[in-house]
């Protein structure tokens, strides 16, 4: 199972996925950002695409999600560029001149150094807060990541610390303007290259160094649990039912697969999940048994077994003398022993509601 335990602090989360040429551009994260896409900015091969000329992708956030005040938080992208432009924004928080609550993170501090600069206009002006040592318009990915905790600000690429400061002040006071991928329209300062992945979480994400996740692996909340959980059991119907015991999101949700269940484990300490074997029949049913049905027995403490129909037919009528050594004729279909009775498997709720 894969989950992200940030998930509820992820404001923003573009994977970037889509049709070759598309401009629609989809948040992933719980916030549900619309995204407008400007210019020419497009989608290829998972990334977003931006030729330097008036492209940029406008993240509008609900007005009390813009602001980053008072809150450790990463924000990281996964880029490729090979720019020379002195100044080329990358991401920031709006297209106005650089002026009180304003931030963004640049590329090429001089032209054609490919430093990265984090720039916070409460902090100075014209001086940036961090700067890399590492050049990366080199034509390869890099992650960039912004980290605050605390007063302590970080600026990583591909994982390791290139420039810290302490600083006590906020990005975003007041303003609470869109974020801007790619550029700002107000000095034309745009950006030439590709965006595979944004994200920003409003927690301090990363112990540092750290390994950036590879681009496939920016998750939300969906995961997919194979089946069967019992490895040791040749049964191979399970019925997945996640009840939740704060919102009835999950009430009376049940899943039956013969291979896997896929579960929203973004409450997932708040549910209680039972995972059961799945019978198409409890003996005594009318009906017609296909090949791979299972069955019990009407009395399985007398015979705590599992049957698998292994030719199909009409069933009902008497009971069978199940045959646990063999096979059983039952009507025109003929069960066969798969395995002993399978107990239930009962998780959570973890933590009260």
């Amino acid at each position: 199972m894969i989950v992200d335990q940030y998930y509820q602090d992820t404001r923003v989360l573009l994977k970037m996925q889509g049709t070759n040429g598309s401009q629609v551009f989809t948040d992933s994260s719980l916030t549900g950002a619309g995204v407008v896409a400007i210019g020419n900015t497009q989608i290829q091969s998972n990334a977003a695409v931006f030729d330097g000329a008036n492209d940029a992708l406008r993240i509008c956030l609900p007005h009390a999600a813009q602001s980053l005040q008072g809150s450790d938080f990463v924000i990281e992208a996964v880029i490729t560029t090979s720019q020379n432009t002195q100044h080329a924004t990358i991401i920031g928080n709006g297209y106005a001149e650089f002026s009180a609550d304003m931030w963004n993170i640049r590329i090429n501090t001089t032209a054609s150094n490919g430093l990265v600069a984090f720039y916070a206009f409460n902090f100075h002006a014209t001086t940036p807060l961090l700067v890399s040592t590492t050049a990366v318009n080199d034509g390869v990915d890099h992650t960039i990541a912004v980290h605050r905790s605390g007063s302590n600000w970080t600026l990583t690429i591909d994982g390791v610390s290139e420039d810290t400061a302490v600083w006590a002040g906020d990005l975003d006071s007041d303003v609470h303007a869109d974020i801007v991928l790619g550029g700002d329209a107000y000095y034309g300062r745009w950006f030439n290259g590709t965006i595979k992945v944004f994200r920003v979480t409003m927690a301090a994400r990363y112990a540092i160094p750290f390994t950036p996740p590879a681009v496939a692996a920016y998750y939300d909340y969906a995961a997919t649990m194979t089946l069967p959980i019992d490895e040791s059991t040749d049964i191979t119907k399970w019925k997945l039912t996640a009840t939740r015991v704060s919102d009835g999101a999950f009430a009376g949700s049940v899943v039956t697969d013969t291979n896997s269940a896929t579960l929203n484990l973004l409450y997932i300490d708040r549910c209680n999940v039972s995972m059961a074997p799945y019978y198409d029949y409890v003996w005594g049913e009318v009906g017609t048994a296909s090949v791979g049905d299972l069955c019990i027995p009407t009395n399985t403490e007398l015979t705590p077994y599992v049957f698998e129909c292994t030719t199909g037919g009409a069933i009902g009528g008497g009971e069978p003398s199940w045959n646990i050594g063999g096979t059983t004729n039952d009507g025109s279909a003929v069960w066969t022993v798969v395995d002993g009775l399978v107990d239930p498997v009962s998780i959570g709720p973890k933590i009260p509601s």
